[in-house]
C-alpha cells in the first residue's frame, strides 16, 4: 500500500495505523517516507510482518527514515575478516550494485544467492583503503523489486557466514531516492607483495563492485558444469611448477609459485549455489553449447562485477547490466605436416567397445553403452583422420586382444572406414599382460612405413614394478621399429624405433619415499621405470634383422609420461642425451586450472638430426569436458557427474574434446636436408 505524504505528525501515525492494520493481515507494507524527517526526497519503505517476531510495526520505527544517520558499511566491515559488529543490529542506507534475489520457489530451475549487494554512495565512503565499502544482504525467500543502482535502507543483523560478512536477518527496508554515484572500485593483479597475502588484498574490497582494467585469462573450467564457475588469471594462462620451475625443484619453490599464482587469479562465478543446471551457465548470452563454447585461454577485458567471498574462494559475481564478452581464440588447425614421415601419440580416453557387436555394456571404462561407444568412436576416428599420422601411438585402450571385435582392430577399422580400406594398418602386439585394464597400441600406414621385425613389449618387472611392491604401475611398453615405404620418398633409408609409454599416473598412492609433494604420487616409480627403460634401450637390440644396428641409433620415445616438463623422470632421459621436441612452454593437459605438458616425446642423438619439428595439437585440454561423448542417458554404472545436460546440443562428431589430453606429433626426415 501507499500512505499520502503529510508534514504533520498526525499524518504519520495514521500512516503507521494503516500499516499496522496491514501487517496484522500479513502483508506487506510500503509507506512513503514523512521528508520532516530530514530526507532530501522520496522514498518508499517496505517490510513483512514476518520480519518483526511480535506482528508489529516496531521494525519500521526503529529503522528510521531515509536520510536519517545510519551505520556506514566500512565500519560493519572493519579493517580485518571479520566484523567488529557482528551480531549486532544496524541499519545501513547504501546503493544495490548487484541483485541476486531469485530462490527455489521463484525460479526453480536456478536459483540464485538469496540476496543482494549494496555499497556506500561515493560520497560516503570513509576513505580508508583497509575497510570494505561493500555488504551482502541476505535476504531468503523473498524477491523486493530492486534494480542495480537503487539506493536502499535496510535494517538487519550484522552476521558472518563462510568467512563472509554479510547483513541477514532483514527486520525491514526502505527503497529511497535519489541515489548518489557509485563507482566500482580497480583491482590490480597481481596482488602486490606488501600484502601478505591475496585475502589480505582482496577483503578490502569486499562486497564491492569491482572492475579489472588488465585483461583476464580463463585458466580453467573444469567446475563450469557443477559449480558454473571459471578459473580467471591476470598474465596468462597458470602454469605448472614443474613445467616451468627453476632446478633443481624444491618445497620453497612449489610453495612460492602456489603463492604467485593466488595473487594472479579468481574465480567468475554464476551467482547461485545450486549445482549441475541445466543449462549451463555462460556469462554471454545463449548458455553454454557445442557451437556457444569457451576454450581455455580465452580472454576477458575490463571485467566488471561484485566481489564476494565464499567457502574459501573469492569470486567475481557477473552484473545484470554489465555484459562479460570473452574473446574466444580459434580452435587450431591439424598440424601441418613435416619431414617424411610423421610420428604422432593419442590418448582416446579410455576406448573400451564392449563385446564388440554392440553388447557388453558396462565396461570396467570408458563409453557406458553402445550410443556413447559411438559417439566416442565417431571423435576419435575425426582426430586420427585431420591428425594424418603415418605411426601413431594410441593411450588407453582396452587391454584385450587382436581378434576383429577387440578395442584396436575396431578402432582401425573405423578409421579405415572413414579413409579408405588399408590405409592403416595396427601392430599386433595382442594383450599387454599384468592386471591392468588399459594399454598402449600402434597404428600405422603401411603404405608410408612398415615395420620392421616383429615388435616387443617391455614388461619386465623392473620397468613395470620399480619398487616390487607386486602389482603392476607402469604399464608395459610397445617397441617398433620402422622402415620408410616408396610413398615417404625415403625407401630403404634408415629406420627408426618408437618406443611408446604410458607410465603410472600422478593420482594413485604408491607409498612413502616413492610419492612426492612436489612431482607427484609415484614419482619414484615412473623415474625408476625410466632408468630401466634407457639401460635396456642402451644394451639390448631393439629390432630384428639387419637394420637392427642403425634402428638403435635412431630412437623416438613417446607417450604419456605424466610429468611435467622439469620433473625426474625426463631429467634421465635427458642426461642419457635425448632431445625434447616440445619445449617447456608446451602443454597437452590442464588440471585444476593448470597447464601443462604430461606427453612428451624425446629423440635420441642420432635421431635428433633428423628432426624436422614438432608440436602439440590443441584439441582437447583447452576444451571442456562437456563436449566429450558422453550423452544424456545414466546408464548402468554411470557416475551422475558424466551424464549431461540435455537443454542445450553439446556434442558434435569432431576432433574436440575427443579425450582430456592433447596429441603430440613429430615430424622427421630421413631424405638429404
Amino acid at each position: 500500500m501507499t500512505a499520502a505524504r503529510s508534514h504533520g505528525i498526525v499524518g504519520w501515525q495514521v500512516a503507521l495505523l494503516v500499516a499496522l492494520v496491514v501487517l496484522l493481515a500479513g502483508a506487506a507494507v510500503f509507506l512513503i517516507v514523512n521528508p520532516d524527517s530530514g530526507a532530501t526526497g522520496t522514498g518508499v519503505r517496505t517490510t513483512d510482518r514476518s520480519a518483526s517476531p511480535d506482528g508489529s510495526v516496531q521494525a519500521l520505527q526503529s529503522m528510521g527514515a531515509c536520510g536519517d544517520p545510519a551505520t556506514l558499511i566500512s565500519a560493519v566491515q572493519g579493517d580485518g575478516p571479520v566484523s567488529p559488529m557482528a551480531g549486532e543490529p544496524v541499519v545501513i542506507e547504501a546503493v544495490v550494485v548487484g541483485d541476486y534475489q531469485e530462490t527455489r520457489e521463484t525460479r526453480p530451475s536456478r536459483p540464485e544467492l538469496q540476496g543482494f549487494f549494496v555499497q556506500e554512495e561515493d560520497a560516503d565512503a570513509d576513505g580508508s583503503p583497509s575497510t570494505s565499502e561493500g555488504l551482502f544482504v541476505f535476504d531468503p525467500g523473498k524477491r523486493r523489486e530492486l534494480t542495480e543502482g537503487d539506493l536502499v535502507r535496510v535494517l538487519g543483523t550484522v552476521a558472518e557466514f563462510a568467512g563472509n560478512t554479510q547483513l541477514a536477518d532483514v527486520r525491514a527496508m526502505a527503497r529511497c531516492e535519489p541515489a548518489g554515484p557509485v563507482t566500482p572500485a580497480v583491482i590490480h593483479l597481481p596482488v602486490a607483495p606488501d600484502f601478505a597475502t591475496r585475502d589480505a588484498y582482496f577483503e578490502r574490497f569486499e562486497g564491492m563492485w569491482v572492475r579489472f582494467d588488465q585483461p583476464l585469462t580463463v585458466t580453467g573450467q573444469g567446475d563450469l558444469a557443477r559449480y558454473g564457475q571459471l578459473r580467471l588469471s591476470q598474465g596468462g594462462r597458470l602454469r605448472h611448477y614443474g613445467q616451468d620451475g627453476a632446478l633443481p625443484l624444491s618445497r620453497e619453490g612449489f610453495a612460492r609459485t602456489s603463492d604467485e599464482q593466488a595473487r594472479r587469479s579468481l574465480l567468475l562465478d554464476d551467482f547461485n549455489t545450486q549445482q549441475n543446471i541445466d543449462p549451463v551457465w555462460h556469462p554471454q548470452p545463449g548458455g553454454f553449447a557445442v557451437d556457444n563454447a569457451i576454450r581455455t585461454g580465452a580472454t576477458v577485458h575490463r571485467l566488471s562485477g561484485v566481489l564476494n567471498f565464499s567457502f574459501g574462494q573469492w569470486t567475481v559475481q557477473p552484473r545484470r547490466s554489465e555484459a562479460v564478452i570473452f574473446d574466444n581464440p580459434r580452435r587450431p588447425a591439424p598440424p601441418q605436416r613435416s619431414g617424411d614421415v610423421m610420428v604422432a601419440v593419442l590418448n582416446v580416453l579410455n576406448y573400451f567397445n564392449g563385446d564388440g557387436r554392440g553388447g557388453g555394456f558396462p565396461t570396467a571404462r570408458g563409453a557406458h553403452s553402445e550410443a556413447e561407444l559411438q559417439r566416442q568412436t565417431d571423435k576419435l576416428v575425426a582426430a586420427i583422420v585431420a591428425l594424418d599420422a603415418d605411426v601413431l601411438g594410441l593411450l588407453e585402450l582396452e587391454n584385450d586382444g587382436n581378434a576383429e571385435n577387440d578395442a584396436l582392430p575396431a578402432l582401425t577399422a573405423a578409421v579405415n572406414a572413414a579413409l579408405g580400406a588399408q590405409t592403416y594398418a595396427f601392430i599386433p602386439a595382442g594383450r599387454s599382460g599384468g592386471e591392468d585394464e588399459i594399454k598402449v597400441g600402434m597404428m600405422f600406414k603401411p603404405g608410408v612405413v612398415g615395420p620392421s621385425g616383429p615388435s616387443r613389449v617391455f614388461a619386465e618387472p623392473a620397468f613395470t614394478d620399480p619398487n616390487a611392491t607386486g602389482e603392476q604401475r607402469n604399464r608395459p611398453a610397445l617397441v617398433q621399429t620402422f622402415t620408410p615405404g616408396p610413398s615417404s620418398g625415403t625407401a630403404g633409408r634408415e629406420s627408426f624405433t618408437v618406443v611408446l609409454l604410458h607410465l603410472k599416473s600422478k593420482g594413485s598412492l604408491c607409498g612413502p619415499g616413492d610419492d612426492s609433494d612436489i612431482q607427484g604420487n609415484c614419482n619414484g616409480t615412473r623415474t625408476r621405470a625410466i632408468e630401466v627403460l634407457v639401460d635396456w634401450m642402451d644394451t639390448n637390440s631393439l629390432s630384428a634383422g639387419d637394420s637392427a644396428a642403425r634402428a638403435e641409433r635412431n630412437i623416438l620415445v613417446i607417450g604419456d609420461f605424466n610429468s611435467y616438463y622439469r620433473e625426474d623422470p625426463l631429467q634421465v632421459l635427458r642426461r642419457a642425451g635425448y632431445v625434447d621436441v616440445l619445449d617447456s612452454s608446451a602443454h597437452s593437459f590442464v588440471y585444476r586450472g593448470v597447464a601443462g605438458a604430461l606427453d612428451h616425446a624425446l629423440a635420441s642423438p642420432q635421431l635428433a638430426s633428423r628432426l624436422a619439428g614438432g608440436g602439440v595439437w590443441h584439441i582437447n585440454a583447452d576444451e571442456n569436458r562437456l563436449l566429450d561423448y558422453n550423452d544424456t542417458v545414466r546408464d548402468s554404472g554411470e557416475k551422475a557427474h558424466e551424464v549431461r545436460p540435455g537443454s542445450r546440443p553439446l556434442y558434435a562428431p569432431d576432433p574436440y574434446r575427443s579425450s582430456d589430453h592433447d596429441p603430440v606429433w613429430v615430424g622427421l626426415y630421413f631424405s638429404d636436408p
